[in-house]
């Protein structure tokens, strides 16, 4: 038995005031680590709904039409699409997360079209005049803000003009739909990431277990 019974009876109730007072400190921890792992998966989720409307686009091409034949009534963003067309004389070289992108509108339409410069087997420079043909991802301007810029250069120089809808848009030469696998494998790292967050915010808002007090 403890040689000082009361002295064991205080230190435990000191024990009880200390879990007390942390208790709502652990509580907010907890919901912070919650919180922030369901934030942070959002706006991994946020960055995937181009790819994962992309992938769920039918993989036969839209077919836009050609010169004094464009069908661009139908166009929709994050959508495999077809295009005919005579490149304008201007184009523009920009730089995008480590890619190197040549740009040039079609004339009469409301599509520039973007080829990667740096990708294997890369499309040939288009000759100014002649016809030129792009299948790829078409992603509407409010969807890209990455060519803002581009976009008004394209429509200032008289190379491309909004149609029916306002818009413009760019068709990402030979990008196809990404395979719903690969996107689930990660929308399943995101879910993971979460699960693992809340299991350690379970862990720290979980009152831990008296000490034993010798006796």
């Amino acid at each position: 038995m403890s040689a000082d019974p009361d002295g064991d009876e205080a230190l435990l109730e000191d024990l009880r005031e200390i879990r007390a007072r942390s208790q709502p400190r652990r509580g907010r921890l907890a919901w912070t680590l919650r919180l922030g792992s369901l934030a942070v998966a959002a706006s991994f989720v946020w960055l995937l709904r181009g790819d994962l409307r992309y992938a769920a686009a039918s993989p036969t091409p839209l077919e836009l039409g050609g010169p004094l034949e464009f069908s661009l009534s139908h166009q929709a963003s994050q959508t495999f699409a077809h295009i005919r067309g005579v490149p304008g004389a201007q184009a523009a070289n920009v730089s995008h997360l480590g890619h190197s992108l040549r740009i040039f509108g079609l004339l009469g339409s409301n599509v520039v079209v973007v080829q990667d410069r740096d990708a294997p087997g890369a499309a040939a420079p288009p000759s100014s005049g002649a016809p030129f043909d792009a299948l790829g991802r078409l992603v509407r301007d409010d969807d890209d803000r990455a060519l803002k810029n581009v976009f008004l250069l394209m429509e200032r120089a008289g190379y491309v003009a909004p149609q029916s809808d306002g818009h413009l848009y760019a068709l990402y030469v030979g990008e196809r739909p990404r395979r719903f696998g690969v996107l689930a494998l990660e929308l399943l790292g995101i879910a993971l990431f979460v699960g693992v967050n809340w299991r350690a915010a379970a862990r720290v808002s979980r009152e831990p277990e008296p000490p034993a007090v010798g006796g």
